[in-house]
């Protein structure tokens, strides 16, 4: 804040909430993922672009639904099957 708007100094918020680009479609991403469950997420990323018209990364992707707190049960191969 400047000194000559509040007859004191005190120093700005820094920070704040960041928002995602997938915030925007939250609901798009689980029911593609229910509508075909082998999905992977450079296939996934390039269905989200013509639909909604957002580009993101697989990485993204990847990240967004440990994000929200979704968890992933793998089997004995190795590969995700199912939401825990």
């Amino acid at each position: 804040m400047l000194y000559r708007e509040t007859g004191a100094v005190q120093p700005c918020l820094i920070g704040g909430k960041r928002h995602g680009k997938l915030d925007a479609v939250e609901a798009f991403l689980p029911t593609s993922v229910k509508r075909s469950p082998d999905m992977t997420m450079p296939e996934l990323a390039a269905l989200l672009f013509p639909e909604k018209v957002i580009e993101v990364s697989p990485q993204s992707l990847s990240r967004w639904p440990i994000n929200k707190g979704f968890s992933f049960i793998e089997n004995t191969s190795g590969k995700r099957i199912r939401q825990a």
